[in-house]
């Protein structure tokens, strides 16, 4: 026999089952990521496999692509644009810029993607759907330990010789994905909103590009520019980690204030916490 609805509401309390349309504090909210952080790992593992098996070099794709990009970067921009002037150790300048930026890049697209193409999965297993761009900045990451492992190698043979600063270039890459993470939490509300948004990201990453000093110096190209605009080219925090990089790999190329530090981690901290309440009032105002 069918249970009544006291019945069904006591067996419910007794095994701890919520009401679908439950509101969630914001403590029960993250209480309820961390406790689905095997499945967001395991459910990220699989993604990254799904994505490379069906090519034949699988993840080995991983290595030769940024290769391939700073090579491509290093004709086009450094020989026959001039940027190679901008550096004397443009090799390990180049890579250090490509290799963090494919990292940012990624991240900030298919993070910001997340939502759009996981609707189903969120709404069918009441997922909180901050774990969507999470799960997508965990692929990313994954996916850019071999850019990472192959940034040593090729920055020795740039010139650049080993210091307890490289050390710091995980850390760096991490700082760099949730910075990346911080503002695909945006996008993804934006792009799961309004469907045709998502036709700009290109866009967007195109003109960060850009704006980043991938494959030229920014303080030496805006050096020239009104103030206001190189100050905001200067203090852009996608040009920072990339500069990060730079410094930790050769300290000759760069250097890093402890302001440069501060604002870029406090603005990556500040910019998850924001996301962090606006998708718990999204899940809880959806449900």
């Amino acid at each position: 026999m069918p249970l009544s609805r006291e019945e069904a509401k006591a067996l419910a309390v007794a095994h701890n089952l919520p009401a679908v349309n439950a509101y969630r504090s914001l403590k029960n909210y993250v209480r309820e990521c961390i406790r689905l952080r095997h499945f967001t790992w395991h459910y990220s593992i699989g993604r990254t496999i799904v994505a490379t098996i069906a090519n034949n070099l699988g993840l080995f794709w991983d290595f030769i692509n940024p290769v391939l990009l700073s090579i491509t970067y290093y004709f086009t921009f450094g020989v026959l644009l001039g940027t190679k002037g901008d550096s004397s150790q443009f090799i390990t300048f180049l890579i250090a810029g490509v290799f963090t930026w494919q990292l940012f890049s990624t991240t900030f697209t298919t993070a910001s993607q997340s939502l759009m193409k996981g609707q189903d999965l969120a709404e069918s297993l009441r997922l909180p759907r901050i774990l969507l761009p999470i799960s997508a900045t965990i692929q990313a990451t994954l996916r850019s330990i071999p850019s990472l492992l192959m940034l040593f190698p090729i920055a020795m043979l740039g010139g650049s010789r080993p210091t307890i600063w490289w050390l710091t270039v995980p850390f760096i890459f991490l700082l760099t994905a949730l910075l990346s993470l911080a503002l695909a939490l945006f996008g993804a509300l934006i792009i799961d909103s309004v469907r045709d948004a998502a036709q700009t990201v290109p866009l967007i990453i195109r003109v960060l590009m850009f704006m980043s000093g991938v494959f030229y110096d920014v303080e030496k190209r805006f050096s020239t520019l009104p103030d206001g605009i190189r100050i905001i080219a200067e203090n852009n925090p996608a040009a920072l980690v990339l500069k990060f990089t730079r410094t930790a790999l050769s300290p000759n190329l760069h250097h890093v204030t402890k302001f440069n530090v501060i604002y870029v981690v406090s603005l990556t901290a500040t910019l998850l916490i924001i996301g962090l309440l606006m998708y718990w009032r999204r899940d809880n105002r959806d449900n």
